[in-house]
């Protein structure tokens, strides 16, 4: 997560000069990461073996904590959409400040 949260100046900077491209190519790299992350570690495969495997939880509360990233980075341009994944989540509107912040604490921090 800390690589997710690091970029936040980056993307920050390209939403405040108006350079939209360059912002949503990086948070879309970031994804293509959470997503990697989530498809090497194959969490449903894991939980078939032993459905109380604790990788099992550690794996999703990170991806989990990775989506809330990338719809924090998202929200300035898909506000809408940052709004259904409040409600998913049930937590408060979320902003830029958040990224400082995780939902729940996972052993997975290195991506």
């Amino acid at each position: 997560m800390a690589l997710f949260q690091a970029g936040k100046d980056q993307i920050a900077d390209f939403y405040e000069r108006r350079e939209y491209s360059k912002a949503i190519r990086e948070i879309m790299a970031l994804a293509d990461r959470a997503n990697q992350y989530i498809a090497e570690r194959q969490p449903w495969v894991l939980a078939k073996e032993n459905k109380s495997d604790p990788q099992v939880q550690a794996i999703c509360s990170t991806g989990i904590n990775l989506f809330r990233l990338l719809m924090i980075y998202l929200k300035p341009v898909l506000p809408q959409m940052a709004a259904r994944a409040e409600t998913f989540l049930c937590i408060a509107p979320l902003n830029w400040i958040d990224l400082d912040s995780v939902l729940v604490e996972s052993p997975h921090r290195d991506i």
